[in-house]
């Protein structure tokens, strides 16, 4: 029978299987710092997608009126990453829907990038004008 003598047994780590955990952990991490701050984002500009259904008035305000208001608020919560280009408005089958859909692209380290796409959309019936 093969058995290791007391003083021979393992205790631990590697000195290499620690600097891989070591990277590792610092790899998440980084990646980490760098794609949270993105979601994050998208969190806020959803919820000022979402908070268009708090004002009545919105069903009866132009396009323009919308964007503008959108942009307001997407600037008092410090998204400033966003143009009011970006905000399709669509009125069509009696539904107001507004689309803010856009892609945020983060670099990691060098050449290799983050990227994330978001699809915000807002939808609500439009006042019967009869």
């Amino acid at each position: 029978m093969n058995q290791a003598s007391p003083g021979r047994s393992q205790k631990g780590l590697s000195s290499f299987t620690m600097l891989f955990v070591m990277v590792a952990m610092a790899t998440f991490f980084l990646i980490g710092i760098k794609v949270v701050p993105m979601f994050m984002d998208n969190a806020t500009v959803n919820s000022v997608v979402v908070a268009l259904d708090s004002d009545p008035e919105v069903k009866t305000m132009a396009d323009e009126q919308i964007r503008n208001k959108v942009m307001k608020m997407l600037t008092l919560n410090n998204i400033r990453f966003l143009k009011a280009e970006q905000i399709v408005i669509k009125r069509e089958d009696g539904l107001l829907k507004v689309n803010l859909d856009y892609e945020v692209r983060e670099n990691i380290f060098r050449n290799l990038d983050a990227v994330a796409v978001f699809e915000n959309h807002y939808e609500t019936r439009l006042p019967n004008d009869s």
